[in-house]
């Protein structure tokens, strides 16, 4: 008898014991498909959130992009998420009429949450098919005090034998019009990468551009493997999509494509290059450095080698970081203009610098006698290195037609990439080194010497104060690694799964990309993004607003930016409701701009 009772307590706490540890799994079902969460903590306010769709009976369930028929599967959070991965879709054709993306198996979706006090819920929706078409809904919580390592590390082990691989493939598109079909013709470098395959497919990110059950032609082109869809309207595929290539699926960001330019294009672009050069000279990040310059200079006398030396400089000095960004880039690194403010250890040189040069400016800091008589002697090595400093300053500032040129060089041979860097460099060094070729014209204009010059020495170093500001609210941000995102915003975090969903949607869209480096977007934000107007506009239009920071390297973000041809901030982004051709606005902002294109 007692040996029958501890059998009965022992599978009765063997039983709520199981009972207990299954909890820790949240799971809904029904008769066509089952639903399992999987949950580790991985800091205490972030939860990694594993989703496993299990289907049952040949119901099928829809990909982000659904394609010819269907509804895409859909995660709505309550509190902020970002979906990291999820399984490869299968393409399904049906009597060779619809296609559409999808599961008929099983299904994992990864999710990094921010949660606060152990609330976390998410509603998921879908529509399940196989003879006809069910909507169907359901609302998760999950308790983030029961997780279960050990569970989520054996699902998380099985799903990423299903997961999209991280690789991301550059490609590039060129849109045709043949009689009234618009074809996109998609070039992808590496032909050795499909050497031994054909069965290639292209699924875009954007739903109702293409019908999916449509063939896709392949065919070489040189070095590069092209790919021919036909669209169903002249709309140029926004954020890229997978590469099926025979039973794996990669990401495909995809750009623009530039054919070889003429003569009058060419000229055209080094033109541009040349003008954003010498804007760049007023740009308010470079000007700090150029009025110390004018303040040493000496305009009673042509200084014809110290002048060539300067131009010397700042040409040299865009070449090397041309060469750095285009190493870089080839390596696969994701960085733009300005990278090197990225950096926190670069900011801080800076400032040591430029609080070494405003003390020395105040004459806190005074140079030694012998020093100062062997830099005088030196004075062709200072010319050189002031060009070459003035450029690693200015560098994070775009201006008018430097965002585009920088952005077309992303397209171009190495020859032509360096050459354009060449002309930006010839542009943004020729006004001061005229001025010391031709010094008359600054001395007719400035007055006799006198006391004036410590008065002006006193208000040039205004500039130079402001910018030490900057740099230092630049290295705060970037030390506590503060989000973009407060209460009083209204612009949302970037979340590419979010703006594709919304685009898919047929919503209005606006996207800035921004860093607190980029003095510019600061400027804009100020005059027009923050403002109460521009916020009522969007709100009356439904528009929804998302903010990309690149004040630190963001290789998601990276890639964003380089999907619309370009590789520097600021950019703002505008899609119109109903799938239309997204816009980009210009790089320096007005409200009346702005409202212009938002209600078209």
């Amino acid at each position: 008898m007692k040996t029958l009772k501890f059998l009965l307590c022992f599978l009765t706490i063997l039983f709520y014991g199981s009972f207990c540890f299954a909890d820790n799994v949240q799971n809904w079902q029904n008769d066509k498909l089952n639903i399992r969460v999987y949950s580790q903590k991985i800091s205490t306010t972030k939860i990694n959130s594993l989703i496993k769709i299990s289907l049952k009976n040949g119901w099928f369930i829809s990909w982000d992009n659904p394609g010819d028929a269907g509804t895409a599967t859909d995660f709505e959070w309550n509190i902020p998420s970002v979906k990291l991965n999820q399984s490869i879709p299968q393409k399904f054709v049906y009597d060779n009429i619809v296609g559409q993306y999808g599961y008929n198996d099983t299904a994992y979706y990864l999710f990094e949450n921010s949660f606060n006090d152990n609330k976390l819920q998410v509603n998921i929706s879908w529509e399940a098919c196989k003879q006809e078409c069910i909507k169907e809904s359901t609302i998760i919580d999950i308790d983030t005090n029961k997780t279960s390592d050990t569970q989520y590390n054996k699902a998380i082990d099985e799903a990423q034998q299903t997961f999209l691989p991280e690789k991301i493939i550059n490609a590039e598109m060129l849109l045709r019009y043949e009689n009234t079909e618009p074809t996109v013709d998609i070039f992808i470098d590496n032909a050795d990468f499909f050497s031994n395959t054909d069965l290639i497919h292209f699924a875009p990110y954007q739903k109702s551009l293409i019908y999916v059950a449509d063939e896709q032609t392949v065919g070489k082109n040189s070095n590069q493997t092209v790919l021919s869809l036909k669209l169903i309207k002249p709309v140029m595929p926004s954020k890229g999509g997978l590469l099926f290539i025979n039973d794996k699926a990669y990401k495909v960001n995809l750009m623009p494509k530039i054919d070889n330019i003429d003569f009058i294009s060419g000229l055209y672009i080094f033109i541009l290059a040349f003008l954003g050069g010498i804007i760049l000279n007023f740009m308010p990040c470079v000007f700090p450095v150029l009025s110390l310059k004018i303040l040493s200079s000496n305009f009673k006398q042509r200084n014809v080698k110290g002048a060539i030396l300067y131009f010397t400089g700042v040409v040299l000095s865009f070449l090397c970081l041309a060469s750095i960004l285009f190493i870089l880039r080839k390596i696969g690194t994701t960085i733009g203009w300005g990278f090197q403010l990225q950096s926190p250890l670069f900011v801080i040189i800076l400032i040591i610098i430029f609080a070494t040069l405003l003390l020395m400016l105040f004459d806190i800091i005074k140079i030694n006698p012998t020093l100062l008589n062997w830099l005088n002697r030196k004075s062709s090595l200072n010319s050189f290195i002031s060009g070459f400093f003035a450029v690693l300053v200015a560098s994070p500032c775009t201006g008018p037609f430097l965002g585009a040129v920088l952005g077309y060089t992303l397209t171009q041979s190495p020859s032509l990439y360096f050459l354009i860097f060449v002309s930006l460099g010839i542009g943004y060094a020729l006004p001061f080194t005229l001025l010391e070729i031709f010094p008359q014209t600054v001395a007719k204009i400035m007055p006799k010497s006198g006391n004036w010059m410590n008065k002006l020495k006193y208000i040039l170093s205004i500039p130079l104060f402001l910018t030490l500001i900057w740099l230092g609210w630049i290295l705060f941000n970037q030390l506590k690694n503060s989000s973009i995102n407060d209460e009083t915003s209204a612009f949302e975090p970037y979340n590419e799964n979010q703006i594709i969903s919304l685009i898919n949607s047929g919503k209005p869209v606006f996207i800035e990309y921004t860093a607190k480096w980029c003095l510019t977007c600061l400027l804009n934000e100020k005059t027009v993004l923050n403002t109460k107007k521009f916020q009522q506009l969007a709100q009356q239009n439904d528009i929804h607003l998302f903010k990309a920071d690149w004040t630190e390297q963001d290789d998601t973000i990276g890639q964003s930016i380089k999907s619309y041809s370009r590789n520097s901030v600021p950019l703002y982004v505008y899609y119109p409701p109903n799938n239309q051709n997204y816009v980009l606005l210009p790089q320096i902002l007005n409200f009346d701009i702005v409202k212009s294109v938002l209600n078209q």
